[in-house]
């Protein structure tokens, strides 16, 4: 549990209060994620679509690590930062909080790579990738299933025009 120190030199458990809070800023975001895809369905459909394409990216520009690729290792780096900083910087301007810190330690990873450019750190940086990549593709493929009819989507493809409720997006607006 969680406990404070009183003034009157006594211990109280504020767990409860504490688990609250957390509850308040999950909602919270959960609204705010709501509001953006009721305002921008055609957007968060290409954020997703475009994270997706990063994703492979990263795992390709991994492997080319090792390929003896025409691409240069300082280059590889560069394009594997890039797209870890940009799926990083739209998950959290999309409210995904779930790509942010997988996001965040793949750039980690990428930098210690780049420091210590060996073969067998390069094999432990496809290692990681697989598995970073597997839990990425896992958070959108659970967000398409639950939220994908509010984006007109049928299994992560646009199976209908997308109309912009508008009177959705300004009731939500007001619990902001």
């Amino acid at each position: 549990g969680i406990f404070l120190f009183t003034d009157n030199n006594s211990f109280k458990d504020i767990t409860k209060e504490k688990d609250l809070e957390e509850k308040v800023r999950l909602d919270r975001s959960e609204i705010e994620m709501m509001k953006i895809i009721i305002l921008e369905k055609n957007l968060y459909v290409d954020y997703l679509n475009e994270t997706k394409v990063q994703i492979q990216r990263v795992k390709k520009d991994s492997y080319s690590l090792r390929s003896g690729s025409e691409k240069g290792e300082s280059e590889i780096l560069l394009s594997l930062m890039r797209d870890a900083h940009t799926i990083k910087g739209t998950s959290a301007q999309f409210k995904m909080g779930e790509l942010v810190p997988l996001s965040s330690e793949l750039e980690d990873r990428i930098k210690h790579l780049s420091n210590n450019f060996t073969l067998e750190q390069v094999s432990k940086f496809q290692e990681f990738v697989q598995v970073n990549n597997a839990m990425m593709d896992n958070v959108i493929n659970k967000f398409i299933e639950s939220r994908g009819d509010l984006l007109g989507l049928e299994n992560g493809v646009p199976v209908k025009k997308i109309d912009i409720n508008f009177s959705k997006a300004k009731k939500l607006e007001s619990f902001i």
